[in-house]
């Protein structure tokens, strides 16, 4: 399978990853406020995918998780942190802090959930309609992969709601 180069200035992809150079903190705070995201009571309660959403199923292979790892380092790292453990150098500035992706929380939701929730996002999570239903299903494939290797490494955390912070 002939994947597209995400790091290309003709892809969306390659075009976005110019919103993630600059400052920390002036970074989110750019972003945050671009898309009109504000820390909400709403953001901390449960995120339920519509039942339509939820029936979906991911039309990908699994190999598909090495074109998901690019998009994620480029879109989701910065929040969600280098492995997904909601550790990234913008967290910080968030309230609540990003899901540990590796959590069980997240690794128990079906595919089609993965999907609406990055494809409308909530709160500080932006919305990515604008990429392809395929490079938001190759994400699903390496959130999903993300989990297989905390777990293989011991570390899969569970998300305490009530704090924002992962734990072991």
């Amino acid at each position: 399978m002939n994947l597209p180069d995400v790091r290309s200035e003709t892809h969306p992809l390659g075009r976005a990853a110019g919103l993630f150079r600059c400052a920390p903190g002036v970074c989110v705070a750019l972003i945050s406020g671009a898309l009109g995201a504000t820390p909400s009571v709403a953001a901390e309660e449960p995120w339920v995918a519509p039942k339509p959403a939820q029936s979906r199923k991911n039309p990908l292979p699994p190999s598909s998780a090495a074109a998901g790892a690019q998009a994620y380092a480029t879109l989701c790292a910065s929040c969600h942190g280098p492995t997904g453990r909601g550790d990234g150098w913008a967290a910080a500035a968030l309230q609540p802090r990003p899901r540990d992706l590796t959590s069980r929380l997240v690794q128990q939701q079906i595919d089609g959930a993965l999907f609406w929730k990055i494809s409308t996002g909530r709160g500080a999570m932006p919305a990515w309609p604008w990429l392809t239903e395929r490079e938001r299903w190759s994400l699903v494939w390496a959130i999903r992969e993300m989990g297989r290797a905390a777990a293989t490494r011991g570390v899969a955390s569970v998300f305490v709601p009530s704090r924002g912070a992962p734990v072991k």
